[in-house]
Order: structure tokens, then sequence, then C-alpha cells
């Protein structure tokens, strides 16, 4: 910074020309300036700091307002879950309460369907197995008292379908409970020696050829595999025109039949009995259909 002083003189002939003195001014280096530029800057960022913290508290508390009755649901969701407590509704009438009303209206429904699936596994597993122990207990005294061959294989037929019966009854109420517990496990292979000798009925009057190769010293659950096998011999056996082949190495069964090539065959509710035992089991399950055969592959 410049400035520019003009003195006055006292000699009359100096008073005729103007002195000029030129002075340089230094305002960082003078001593009685205030230095205000460090104060500014620190007065500003401490209102920044100040408007971030409350810009911050005010997101929480409203996050906090809308989101209360979807966090109250979800504790009471899983409180019911382990303590079986009641839910409670909410008395919000604004969006976030809405959507809370419509939340706790729709688990109050599926709970609702659970509780009726809960009561009809409950009385089934005691309505449908007391009928099934009666027809096998008079079965086996049919069988002592009588000493007529075809009666006693008749008596057999009856006796072998109940047992399916009551293979399917565990089996189901197996699959429809939430924690499973173990199944006790058998031979694969003798599994499926039984399995082929009672439904070599399905092939009465018919000339089938029927080859099975076994080896395999595998064990699988008792109840799951009787089913899978029960239908997957079934079918096999029920559409075959002239030959099964039956294979069982190591954890793999597969199972090849011929059908007639105008034959709308399939499983039916048969496979969809299989898809849930081996979602259950963690089995994989595999089925293919051409022209003239039919495949069916189990990885156990």
């Amino acid at each position: 910074m410049t400035y520019h002083f003009l003195l006055p003189s006292t000699d009359i002939q100096c008073q005729k020309d103007k002195v000029m003195v030129q002075t340089t001014y230094w305002p960082n280096r003078d001593p009685e300036m205030a230095d205000y530029g460090d104060g500014v800057i620190a007065y500003v960022c401490y209102m920044m700091l100040l408007v971030f913290a409350l810009g911050l508290l005010s997101a929480h508390l409203i996050s906090r307002h809308f989101s209360s009755p979807i966090l109250t649901l979800t504790k009471q969701v899983e409180q019911y879950s382990n303590q079986n407590r009641p839910l409670v509704n909410t008395n919000r009438s604004d969006k976030v309460g809405e959507l809370h009303r419509a939340f706790f209206a729709a688990f109050s429904r599926i709970q609702a369907f659970l509780e009726r699936e809960k009561q009809f596994t409950r009385f089934s597993s005691h309505e449908l197995r007391t009928p099934v122990h009666v027809i096998g207990g008079s079965v086996q005294l049919l069988e002592l008292s009588d000493s007529d061959e075809r009666r006693l294989n008749i008596l057999k037929r009856i006796s072998d379908a109940n047992k399916d019966m009551e293979q399917l009854i565990n089996t189901f109420l197996f699959i429809g409970r939430e924690q499973q517990n173990t199944q006790p496990k058998v031979s694969l292979a003798e599994t499926l020696r039984n399995c082929i000798t009672q439904h070599e009925y399905l092939l009465s009057g018919r000339s089938v050829d029927v080859e099975c190769y076994v080896h395999s010293d595998e064990k699988s659950e008792v109840y799951f595999s009787k089913v899978v096998l029960a239908n997957m011999l079934r079918n096999a056996f029920g559409y075959a025109q002239s030959q099964v082949a039956i294979s069982l190495t190591g954890q793999r069964l597969v199972i090849v039949n011929d059908i007639a090539p105008d034959t709308e065959s399939g499983f039916g509710h048969g496979k969809e009995i299989i898809s849930a035992i081996c979602h259950s089991a963690n089995w994989r399950f595999y089925a293919a259909i051409g022209d003239s055969k039919a495949t069916t592959v189990l990885y156990f």
C-alpha cells in the first residue's frame, strides 16, 4: 500500500515547488493491526461442525420416527417365533402405520394357516395311524387262522399295502415337521430289492424283462428311501412295455424303461412327492421321457 503526502515549505522559492514524499504501508507488518483472518476461519469451521451435528441428529430422529413401527413389528415377530408372544398392532394414522397394519394382517393370516396345518398334522398323526394299526393286527390274526394259500396271498398283499400306507404317513408327517428328527438308516441295496419284490405284481400278465444291477454299500433314511423308490419303480413297472433296467452304483440310482410311442406317461403327483422328499433329504432327482424310453436318475 502506497501513500502520497505534500509537505509545505517556508522558503518562498520552495513554496513554488511542491515536495512529494512517498511512503509504503504493509498491513501484515503493523503490530497494531488485529489478526482477524484466523478467528473468522475458526468461527466458520465451528459453525459448520455444529450444523453438521444438528443435521445428523435431525436425520436420526426422523428416521426413528418413521421406522419405529417396522422395527417394533420385527421385534414382535422374533419374540413370537421364540416365545410365542401375541403381536401388537399400531394406532398410527400415517402411511407408515398403514404399512405396519398391512404387515400385521399378512403375518396374522400366515400364522393362522400354519396353526391349522399344525393341527392337521397332529390330528392325522393319531387318527390315520390308528386304523392302519388295526388293519395290520387284523391281517396278522387272519394269517394265523387261515391255511388256504390263495387267501394267504391276498392277506399278504393287504399287509404290504398297509405297511406302505404306514410308511407314507410317517414320511409325510416327517416332511411336515419344522425340525426334523434323525431317521433310522437302512441298507440302500436291501431297500431296493424289497421294493422290487413288492411291486412285481404290476408286471403280472405282461412279458417284461427286469434287469437289476446292484453294487452299493450306502445307507439311507428308511422313510424317505422307501417312498421314493416305490414311486420310481411303480412308474417304471406301470409303463414298461418289454424291458426295465435298474442300476444302483454307490449313491447313484438309474432306472430305464421302454414306453409306447403314443403313451402320455408321467409321474403325476408321484413326481411332486419325490421332489419334496429330495428337497428335504438334500438328494437330486432327474427325469427324462423320450419317444420310446423313460429315464430317471436319483443321487442319494
